[in-house]
């Protein structure tokens, strides 16, 4: 799995990724809406989502409230490859 990730991460030059960005955003200018929102995510950052605690504040739902964090932190593909080289290095 390490050598499949390492893989990964060789392949992405920054001249691939501009070049992706440059497709999505003549993509995106043509109306295609999936593309428009993929480059605007990646240029202006996904929009804040704010998370309401409510409830009694027990253990129980504080555990749930981590869990439905980390979910939602793992659904960024920047925050899994901090995380898969915060493992390796462990």
């Amino acid at each position: 799995m390490h050598e499949l990730q390492a893989t990964f991460d060789k392949a992405g030059t920054p001249t691939k990724v501009a070049a992706v960005l440059k497709s999505l955003y003549g993509r995106a200018i043509k109306g295609d809406v999936i593309a428009a929102k993929i480059w605007l995510e990646r240029v202006c950052g996904k929009p804040r989502q704010d998370v309401v605690v409510q409830g009694d504040g027990s253990i129980t739902e504080l555990v749930t409230l981590i869990r439905e964090t980390q979910q939602r932190l793992m659904a960024i593909p920047e925050v899994r490859k901090v995380m898969a080289k915060e493992v390796r290095a462990k």
